[in-house]
């Protein structure tokens, strides 16, 4: 089997999950927090730019400036955590699949349940990592 018919074998729905047999596919699962983490930190951003530009609010639970102050603060912490990420620091991982549960009990939409389920397959891959199984 070659290499890129090996790459495809590992992953599945259209590429967002990893299918995890040894460490280095861990690794890749791992790894993927990174992309996770950008969404985390560039999407409030732009929720915010709607609100204050257009008026267009897209949560329901939200006060104005508190609502501002958590998208600052979301963007921030979020790009700071992707920045960290790298193959020799993959401990903030499970700290990237907490926020995606807080992000789906406070507001549940589509988008939000998406990114849980692909930050618990990179969760996977930083346990395997780290030798914690559910087995």
């Amino acid at each position: 089997m070659s290499t890129s018919e090996n790459s495809k074998a590992k992953r599945k729905f259209l590429g967002l999950w990893v299918t995890i047999k040894d460490n280095d596919d861990a690794l890749e699962a791992a790894l993927a927090a990174k992309s996770a983490a950008y969404y985390f930190s560039f999407v409030p951003i732009f929720v915010l730019a709607l609100k204050l530009l257009f008026d267009i609010n897209l949560f329901t639970f939200t006060s104005d400036i508190w609502f501002n102050y958590y998208c600052i603060f979301q963007a921030a912490v979020m790009f700071l955590v992707a920045r960290r990420i790298s193959p020799e620091k993959i401990g903030l991982v499970p700290f990237i699949f907490a926020w995606a549960l807080l992000e789906v009990c406070l507001e549940p939409k589509p988008i939000s349940i998406f990114f849980l389920i692909y930050s618990f397959n990179c969760l996977r891959g930083y346990l395997k990592l780290k030798k914690i199984s559910f087995k």
